[in-house]
């Protein structure tokens, strides 16, 4: 009863939430990972007796791994540098007169998070030679549940995500953040 009126989370649904979302990552792994058969096979063939913890909780999640998307990783080697560059402009002043500059002729995405009438929203658009090309919306959900430095991070997802699939490979694209603690992490 005091967990109820100290508006906590149950601890049995605590677990179950924590082993659901711990096999979601598992089942998302790409096929080259060396747990994913283990996975497929826990899914395929259910047994009744002596039942690994991968069938506890493939009966436990009321989803099918095979119809999940498979997250594919980067691989590279440590000690690579990123191919990619920060800067931050001295003023606000000559960060817009490089963006006049640079707009007309080059690539840009610009990306920006807010809270606006009690949510958290994200928002990246992606403009070619001045003319926009795209553009992606994202709302979290509630203030508070959600902070606006995470919709920054969401919106810097979403710029990714169009550079890449949207604008396809390039040698530059610009990605304006107004978010400097992003930029200097």
């Amino acid at each position: 009863m005091a967990i109820i009126h100290a508006n906590l989370v149950p601890l049995s649904i605590l677990l179950k939430e924590a082993s659901l979302k711990s096999y979601a990552q598992i089942a998302t792994r790409p096929t080259t990972h060396p747990i994913s058969p283990l996975v497929q096979q826990t899914t395929n063939h259910q047994i009744k007796k002596h039942q690994s913890s991968l069938h506890h909780l493939a009966n436990m999640a009321k989803f099918k791994p095979e119809e999940m998307e498979k997250m594919n990783t980067t691989r590279q080697q440590p000690g690579t540098m990123p191919n990619f560059s920060t800067f931050i402009m001295e003023t606000k002043e000559k960060s817009m007169e490089n963006d006049n500059k640079l707009f007309p002729i080059s690539r840009m995405i610009y990306t920006d998070g807010s809270g606006y009438k009690g949510a958290i929203g994200a928002v990246a658009v992606a403009f070619a030679n001045s003319t926009k090309i795209a553009e992606l919306q994202y709302q979290l959900g509630p203030d508070t549940r959600h902070t606006v430095f995470e919709g920054e991070l969401v919106a810097i997802i979403l710029g990714l995500h169009l550079s890449h699939n949207i604008i396809g490979i390039r040698e530059h694209i610009n990605l304006n953040i107004d978010n400097q603690a992003t930029i200097k992490l």
